[in-house]
Protein backbone atom coordinates (compact mmCIF):
# COMPACT_ATOMS: atom_id res chain seq x y z
CA UNK A 1 0.00 0.00 0.00
CA UNK A 2 1.30 3.76 -0.92
CA UNK A 3 2.39 5.20 2.86
CA UNK A 4 2.07 9.19 1.30
CA UNK A 5 -1.54 9.24 0.71
CA UNK A 6 -2.85 11.13 3.77
CA UNK A 7 -6.27 10.31 3.19
CA UNK A 8 -5.38 6.71 2.48
CA UNK A 9 -6.81 5.44 5.37
CA UNK A 10 -10.14 7.26 4.66
CA UNK A 11 -10.27 5.89 1.56
CA UNK A 12 -9.60 2.16 3.07
CA UNK A 13 -12.91 2.08 4.71
CA UNK A 14 -14.87 2.67 0.87
CA UNK A 15 -14.53 -0.81 0.90
CA UNK A 16 -16.78 -1.72 3.63
CA UNK A 17 -19.77 -2.64 1.54
CA UNK A 18 -17.45 -5.70 -0.32
CA UNK A 19 -16.69 -6.73 3.20
CA UNK A 20 -19.84 -9.42 4.23
CA UNK A 21 -18.41 -12.28 5.25
CA UNK A 22 -15.71 -13.38 8.05
CA UNK A 23 -13.04 -14.22 5.37
CA UNK A 24 -13.19 -11.31 3.47
CA UNK A 25 -12.47 -8.87 6.77
CA UNK A 26 -10.03 -10.95 8.16
CA UNK A 27 -8.29 -10.15 4.90
CA UNK A 28 -8.88 -6.90 4.82
CA UNK A 29 -7.33 -6.88 8.01
CA UNK A 30 -4.18 -8.68 7.28
CA UNK A 31 -3.72 -5.94 4.54
CA UNK A 32 -3.57 -2.97 6.78
CA UNK A 33 -0.70 -4.73 8.51
CA UNK A 34 1.37 -2.73 5.75
CA UNK A 35 0.33 0.68 7.06
CA UNK A 36 2.63 2.86 9.22
CA UNK A 37 1.48 2.51 12.83
CA UNK A 38 0.57 6.00 12.16
CA UNK A 39 -1.60 5.07 9.74
CA UNK A 40 -2.91 2.01 11.73
CA UNK A 41 -3.78 4.88 14.13
CA UNK A 42 -5.47 6.92 12.20
CA UNK A 43 -7.27 4.50 10.49
CA UNK A 44 -9.25 2.29 13.70
CA UNK A 45 -9.24 5.28 16.13
CA UNK A 46 -13.03 6.10 17.53
CA UNK A 47 -13.95 8.59 14.69
CA UNK A 48 -17.09 9.09 12.69
CA UNK A 49 -16.23 7.54 9.66
CA UNK A 50 -14.10 4.07 10.99
CA UNK A 51 -17.35 3.81 13.92
CA UNK A 52 -19.78 3.41 10.98
CA UNK A 53 -18.07 1.55 8.90
CA UNK A 54 -16.78 -0.72 11.63
CA UNK A 55 -20.16 -1.15 13.21
CA UNK A 56 -21.79 -1.81 9.65
CA UNK A 57 -19.48 -4.42 8.78
CA UNK A 58 -19.94 -6.45 11.83
CA UNK A 59 -23.25 -6.13 12.12
CA UNK A 60 -23.97 -7.28 7.96
CA UNK A 61 -22.10 -10.78 9.29
CA UNK A 62 -24.54 -12.06 11.80
CA UNK A 63 -27.37 -10.15 9.94
CA UNK A 64 -26.80 -12.29 6.92
CA UNK A 65 -26.00 -15.71 8.81
CA UNK A 66 -30.07 -15.17 9.57
CA UNK A 67 -30.68 -15.07 5.94
CA UNK A 68 -29.05 -18.78 5.21
CA UNK A 69 -31.02 -21.75 4.65
CA UNK A 70 -28.98 -23.44 7.32
CA UNK A 71 -27.60 -20.54 9.64
CA UNK A 72 -25.03 -22.06 11.81
CA UNK A 73 -24.34 -18.96 14.65
CA UNK A 74 -21.49 -20.96 17.06
CA UNK A 75 -19.43 -21.21 14.09
CA UNK A 76 -20.19 -17.39 13.50
CA UNK A 77 -19.34 -16.71 17.03
CA UNK A 78 -16.07 -18.60 16.38
CA UNK A 79 -15.26 -16.74 13.35
CA UNK A 80 -15.89 -12.98 15.68
CA UNK A 81 -14.05 -14.59 18.34
CA UNK A 82 -10.68 -15.04 15.61
CA UNK A 83 -11.70 -11.68 14.08
CA UNK A 84 -11.41 -9.96 17.39
CA UNK A 85 -8.13 -11.39 18.39
CA UNK A 86 -7.03 -10.75 15.40
CA UNK A 87 -8.37 -7.26 15.62
CA UNK A 88 -6.61 -6.87 18.96
CA UNK A 89 -3.30 -7.68 17.44
CA UNK A 90 -3.32 -4.50 15.31
CA UNK A 91 -5.01 -2.46 17.97
CA UNK A 92 -7.83 -2.04 15.94
CA UNK A 93 -9.58 -0.61 18.91
CA UNK A 94 -12.96 0.57 16.61
CA UNK A 95 -13.01 -2.84 15.60
CA UNK A 96 -12.68 -4.75 18.32
CA UNK A 97 -16.01 -2.96 19.85
CA UNK A 98 -18.30 -3.76 16.46
CA UNK A 99 -16.95 -7.15 16.50
CA UNK A 100 -17.55 -7.53 20.34
CA UNK A 101 -21.07 -6.07 20.12
CA UNK A 102 -21.87 -8.43 17.15
CA UNK A 103 -20.55 -11.26 19.20
CA UNK A 104 -22.74 -10.48 22.42
CA UNK A 105 -26.00 -10.51 19.99
CA UNK A 106 -25.22 -13.23 18.11
CA UNK A 107 -24.69 -15.10 22.06
CA UNK A 108 -27.71 -13.82 23.37
CA UNK A 109 -30.24 -13.62 20.12
CA UNK A 110 -29.34 -16.56 18.25
CA UNK A 111 -27.43 -19.17 20.96
CA UNK A 112 -29.95 -17.70 23.86
CA UNK A 113 -27.09 -17.03 26.46
CA UNK A 114 -27.30 -13.56 27.35
CA UNK A 115 -25.13 -13.88 30.39
CA UNK A 116 -22.20 -14.44 27.80
CA UNK A 117 -23.53 -11.62 26.00
CA UNK A 118 -22.67 -9.68 29.42
CA UNK A 119 -19.08 -11.34 29.60
CA UNK A 120 -18.14 -10.79 25.69
CA UNK A 121 -19.55 -6.90 25.98
CA UNK A 122 -17.86 -6.39 29.76
CA UNK A 123 -14.61 -7.83 28.83
CA UNK A 124 -14.61 -5.51 25.82
CA UNK A 125 -15.36 -2.44 27.97
CA UNK A 126 -12.21 -3.33 29.89
CA UNK A 127 -10.03 -4.01 27.70
CA UNK A 128 -10.82 -0.52 25.25
CA UNK A 129 -11.35 1.90 28.43
CA UNK A 130 -13.24 4.29 26.07
CA UNK A 131 -15.81 6.40 26.32
CA UNK A 132 -17.40 5.15 22.74
CA UNK A 133 -16.63 1.30 23.30
CA UNK A 134 -18.43 1.51 26.75
CA UNK A 135 -21.38 3.27 25.38
CA UNK A 136 -21.93 1.01 22.32
CA UNK A 137 -21.46 -2.37 24.02
CA UNK A 138 -23.69 -0.62 26.98
CA UNK A 139 -26.54 0.48 24.69
CA UNK A 140 -26.51 -3.35 22.65
CA UNK A 141 -26.86 -5.00 26.07
CA UNK A 142 -29.68 -2.69 26.60
CA UNK A 143 -31.62 -3.29 23.58
CA UNK A 144 -30.95 -7.47 24.16
CA UNK A 145 -32.08 -7.24 27.68
CA UNK A 146 -35.12 -5.31 26.19
CA UNK A 147 -35.73 -7.71 23.87
CA UNK A 148 -35.56 -10.47 26.33
CA UNK A 149 -38.08 -8.14 28.53
CA UNK A 150 -35.56 -8.29 31.26
CA UNK A 151 -36.91 -4.56 31.84
CA UNK A 152 -34.63 -3.08 34.92
CA UNK A 153 -31.12 -4.70 33.55
CA UNK A 154 -32.44 -3.12 30.37
CA UNK A 155 -32.92 0.30 32.20
CA UNK A 156 -28.92 -0.28 34.18
CA UNK A 157 -27.37 -1.23 30.62
CA UNK A 158 -29.37 1.97 28.98
CA UNK A 159 -28.43 4.51 31.64
CA UNK A 160 -24.99 2.86 31.38
CA UNK A 161 -24.67 3.75 27.97
CA UNK A 162 -26.07 7.15 28.28
CA UNK A 163 -23.68 8.14 31.34
CA UNK A 164 -20.77 7.28 29.00
CA UNK A 165 -21.45 10.01 26.75
CA UNK A 166 -19.11 13.25 26.67
CA UNK A 167 -22.08 15.69 26.16
CA UNK A 168 -19.11 18.41 25.27
CA UNK A 169 -17.62 15.48 22.42
CA UNK A 170 -19.49 14.25 19.47
CA UNK A 171 -20.35 10.78 19.93
CA UNK A 172 -19.35 8.71 16.79
CA UNK A 173 -23.16 7.17 16.20
CA UNK A 174 -25.41 9.90 17.32
CA UNK A 175 -28.02 8.16 16.28
CA UNK A 176 -27.95 5.04 19.01
CA UNK A 177 -27.40 8.01 21.74
CA UNK A 178 -31.32 9.02 20.49
CA UNK A 179 -32.42 5.67 20.52
CA UNK A 180 -30.85 5.13 23.86
CA UNK A 181 -33.25 7.86 25.19
CA UNK A 182 -36.31 6.60 23.17
CA UNK A 183 -35.56 2.78 24.36
CA UNK A 184 -35.12 3.67 27.99
CA UNK A 185 -38.12 6.15 28.02
CA UNK A 186 -40.20 3.30 26.76
CA UNK A 187 -38.46 0.47 29.08
CA UNK A 188 -39.37 2.57 31.98
CA UNK A 189 -42.78 3.41 30.84
CA UNK A 190 -43.47 -0.45 30.91
CA UNK A 191 -42.62 0.07 34.76
CA UNK A 192 -44.64 2.21 35.08
CA UNK A 193 -42.21 5.44 35.49
CA UNK A 194 -41.98 8.86 34.22
CA UNK A 195 -40.31 8.96 30.66
CA UNK A 196 -40.45 12.08 30.20
CA UNK A 197 -37.27 13.37 30.89
CA UNK A 198 -35.87 10.86 28.26
CA UNK A 199 -37.86 11.75 25.91
CA UNK A 200 -37.17 15.71 26.47
CA UNK A 201 -33.15 14.60 26.51
CA UNK A 202 -33.97 12.90 22.97
CA UNK A 203 -35.42 15.99 20.97
CA UNK A 204 -32.47 18.14 22.31
CA UNK A 205 -29.72 15.73 21.53
CA UNK A 206 -31.06 14.82 18.04
CA UNK A 207 -31.65 18.51 17.28
CA UNK A 208 -27.91 19.45 18.38
CA UNK A 209 -26.19 16.77 16.21
CA UNK A 210 -26.33 17.22 12.90
CA UNK A 211 -26.03 13.82 11.85
CA UNK A 212 -29.14 12.53 13.11
CA UNK A 213 -31.50 11.67 10.52
CA UNK A 214 -34.41 14.01 10.39
CA UNK A 215 -36.92 11.24 10.76
CA UNK A 216 -35.44 10.05 13.84
CA UNK A 217 -35.92 13.63 15.42
CA UNK A 218 -39.69 13.44 14.17
CA UNK A 219 -39.82 9.95 15.76
CA UNK A 220 -38.40 11.54 18.97
CA UNK A 221 -41.18 14.45 19.15
CA UNK A 222 -44.02 11.68 18.33
CA UNK A 223 -42.62 10.49 21.77
CA UNK A 224 -43.48 13.57 23.78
Amino acid sequence: LPKTDAHLTDVLWIASPALDTPDKLMAWMQTTRQLTSEQRERLFGFTYLAAQSSRFICDRLWVNETGLQHPDFPRLNQQLERLEIAAGEIDARVLIASVARARAVVAASYEKDIEKAVKIANLAIQTLNNRYAEFLLSFTLGTLFTDAQEWEKSVLWLTRAIDAVDRKESVPIPEFVVRAYLLRAQVLTRLGRSAEADCLEAVEYARRSKEVPELMLIQALGEL
